[in-house]
């Protein structure tokens, strides 16, 4: 009788101590050999890069943004700009590119 009287203390006292120590093992915290310098770069590391892949989200959003606009003016005939930046024939003047000027 005095065997399992032992035997059930053993298991009530015991089991409370297993389970709090499964807890503790369990618990979020320090990877084993990381100190909390490391960690810390780390963070700052991952905030960076998500401060980067954000502002590319941004510049992808204007560049698709550009295209379509781009694609829609020439297909409302906008000229592009490559016809913008070339002048205009003056009017009286000779078109074959003789020009008083540039003498």
């Amino acid at each position: 009788m005095v065997m399992i009287l032992m035997i059930m203390a053993i298991i009530f006292v015991l089991s409370p101590v297993a389970q709090a120590y499964a807890k503790r093992l369990n618990q979020p915290g320090l990877p084993p050999g990381a100190s909390p310098a490391e960690l810390a770069r780390l963070r700052e590391e991952v905030d960076q890069l998500s401060a980067q892949v954000n502002r590319l989200q941004d510049e992808q959003a204007f560049m698709v943004r550009l295209l379509s606009e781009g694609d829609g003016a020439r297909a409302s005939g906008v000229r592009r700009d490559a016809e913008l930046q070339r002048p205009a024939p003056r009017p009286g003047r000779p078109r074959d590119g003789s020009d008083d000027e540039s003498r």
